[in-house]
């Protein structure tokens, strides 16, 4: 059984082999899960297709008990043998503590590097950790770099993954000697790991040894557990899932691992010897460019069904699941699911962003009883969506995530673009800073992380008070038997994009102050950093910040236009209340107003505010965000149909007084 360790993870800073903890033995350590697995009896014909996790004794799937540490941390699980073989070293000299305590000193940022040797593909991603303003780190990391190139490891036919071709081997070298120097010329620290083709290989140890003496690049075998895990640690930086109870699959060329976790935790995780390439070399008339049968596409499903059965997949997520199989969101991961997702909307890329590619299960079967239409390659590459570089080992691929819909039940998926390699870096920035905390809502670190990055003029802590506002605002008009219709349609995430868009307000002044709301506009939607949002989400949030100053939202602009009449609605709700709280940081003091209160009646709402203590115990001046407060008030009075007076409050303000504000409108 893995050891545990806590997130804080000042005891996974080391890389040598981590001892259990004090008063436990080795044996202990290794002791089964509580929790009972039921396994389905493995037949002497699918034995081949479970793997029999290293160390020797470990099964196909592993449930994994819930742990906290004694502050309550959330855990982490760490296999093992993956601690003891990890490779993190510097890409040019050094240590990768050393090259962290240089970097620490100087900048103060974390650069790391990872590098996914899979089946088909290589791939290299860089990412930075930079330093907050309380001395600190953020949570979370932001990419800087990323290569890919393909690279065919195996060879051997019917359905054998045993060996590491000659040219592989070469192809392999040179484009890891490419990625060094990558990782090389951003200082960062590099992580190698190898996947299914490496660890099933008869030659895969042969071909560690050539790299390390060719390349002076130690590459960590990890084992199908730790490769589901580190997936599960890159999903979790890329959709707004932490809280939630996820299962997590990722097809990859030879394998596939399966995941359920919550809060970081994984609860229970599977790799099966089951990925498109392996399916197509298996089942070669699916990816023919001749005719292929009923017949076939049906033998490939059975044995996908046995395969699944024999693992216990189901069993197991049932046993592990608080709920059974009620999981509240799946997601897929790597390129065989992106491939599918893309086919199953039809190739709109629209719907098919890469932040959050998504289908239902009702997209899958269509998009499967086309696919089986279309038996030559020449009619697949027409298909809307088609990658042609998928076009032998989208059949098999597509069986497979079908037939997985189906034993789980899946009604609906959400693709990550983060996965393997990146849950590598994560949990190297885990090893090797203290202070490296994951980020539990990767929406709202991930404005922080633009907003930050922006902030040429120190206007962030400014944006961020306007944003508390706001929210102050939503939450005042949603109170009370009076609620105006555009505060009742407002959602609890509609509230959230409007703190996000007055939050990115000011980022155009990167750019320049003219039509700085513009340029902020463009920014966010064409920033790979906003991360768990929806491309609807980003759009949203572009159109607040866009129409945060000058001209309000009009359907004689284009891209309003295209807004269906309810997002309208909420647009120019959220897009009212943003210039209200933007307008009250007029001279961006980060704290001259202390609050915004709202009391209404039928037709009318007073907006009292309150101003901040100073240091010598007098009320701050906020003449000035009061007259500018003013100034929007126009749309916010037609947008919500009330009639809007703003005054100033204070600790000795009473609701007496505020109602008398109320009558005073009504006189009026």
């Amino acid at each position: 059984m893995p050891l545990r360790f806590s997130v804080a993870l000042g005891t996974c800073r080391q890389l040598p082999l981590l001892r259990p903890p004090t008063g436990t033995t080795r044996s202990d350590a290794r002791k089964r899960p509580s929790a009972p697995l039921h396994r389905a009896r493995r037949s002497q014909h699918h034995c081949d297709l479970v793997e029999r996790g290293r160390p020797t004794g470990s099964t196909s799937t592993r449930a994994i008990a819930p742990h906290d540490d004694a502050a309550g941390t959330p855990s982490v699980v760490l296999n093992e043998t993956a601690v003891s073989a990890a490779h993190l070293q510097p890409s040019h000299g050094g240590t990768a503590s050393d090259v962290a305590a240089q970097q620490l000193a100087g900048s103060g940022k974390i650069t790391v590097a990872a590098i996914d040797i899979g089946t088909n593909s290589f791939h290299l991603v860089i990412g930075v950790v930079r330093p907050n303003a309380s001395g600190g780190h953020q949570r979370g990391f932001e990419v800087i770099d990323q290569m890919k190139e393909g690279v065919r490891l195996l060879e051997g036919g019917g359905g054998k993954f045993n060996l590491i071709s000659s040219d592989g081997v070469e192809s392999s070298l040179k484009v890891l000697h490419r990625f060094q120097q990558a990782a090389a010329s951003r200082g960062a620290s590099l992580r190698a790991v190898a996947t299914s083709a490496v660890r099933e290989a008869r030659n895969g140890p042969t071909f560690v040894r050539q790299v390390k003496e060719r390349l002076n690049l130690d590459v960590e075998v990890i084992s199908g557990f730790e490769e589901a895990r580190l997936i599960y640690l890159g999903v979790l930086q890329a959709l707004p899932i932490y809280d939630k109870l996820a299962v997590t699959i990722d097809i990859g060329g030879g394998s596939t691992e399966i995941v359920l976790g919550q809060a970081a935790r994984p609860l229970f995780t599977a790799s099966m010897r089951l990925g498109s390439q392996r399916l197509q070399a298996r089942f070669q008339n699916l990816a023919a460019t001749g005719e292929f049968t009923q017949e076939e596409v049906e033998d490939c499903r059975r044995f996908v069904r046995a395969a699944l059965a024999d693992a216990g997949v189901v069993q197991e997520l049932e046993v592990n699941s608080p709920a059974g199989l009620a999981f509240e969101v799946a997601v897929g991961s790597s390129g065989t699911i992106e491939a599918v997702a893309a086919l199953a909307v039809g190739g709109h890329r629209a719907d098919a962003d890469s932040r959050d590619l998504q289908f239902s299960a009702r997209q899958m079967r269509e998009m499967m009883r086309v696919l089986l239409r279309s038996h030559t390659r020449e009619a697949r590459l027409k298909l809307p969506g088609m990658q042609a570089k998928r076009v032998d080992s989208v059949i098999p691929g597509a069986v497979l995530l079908d037939e997985l819909f189906s034993a789980l039940n899946i009604a609906h998926m959400r693709v990550s673009p983060f996965a393997l390699r990146e849950g590598v870096l994560q949990d190297s920035l885990i090893r090797l800073l203290p202070s490296y905390e994951m980020a539990p809502d990767i929406r709202r670190a991930s404005l922080l992380h633009v907003a930050q990055r922006f902030d040429i003029e120190q206007r962030m802590s400014s944006a961020l008070h306007s944003a508390q506002l706001a929210r102050q605002m939503v939450e005042g008009l949603q109170e009370g038997p009076h609620v105006p219709p555009a505060a009742a349609a407002l959602t609890p995430n509609d509230a959230f994009l409007l703190e996000a868009g007055v939050t990115l307000h000011s980022v155009g002044l990167f750019v320049s102050h003219a039509s700085n709301h513009k340029h902020a506009s463009y920014i966010i939607r064409n920033s790979e950093h906003l991360l768990g949002f929806s491309p609807q989400e980003i759009e949203m949030i572009a159109l607040i910040v866009r129409y945060h100053r000058k001209k309000p939202p009009s359907a004689k602009h284009e891209e309003v236009a295209r807004l269906a009449p309810q997002d309208l609605a909420v647009l120019k709700a959220l897009v009212a209340i943003a210039r209200l709280a933007i307008a009250l940081e007029r001279r961006n003091t980060a704290g001259n107003v202390a609050a915004v209160t709202v009391l209404q009646d039928e037709g009318s709402v007073v907006l009292a505010v309150t101003p901040a203590e100073t240091e010598n115990g007098a009320a701050a001046d906020i003449s000035l965000e009061l007259w500018a407060l003013r100034q929007e008030l126009p749309l916010f009075e037609k947008v919500f149909d009330r009639a809007t007076v703003v005054v100033e409050g204070g600790p000795g303000t009473d609701s007496a007084t505020l109602l008398t504000s109320l009558d005073t409108i009504h006189s009026s």
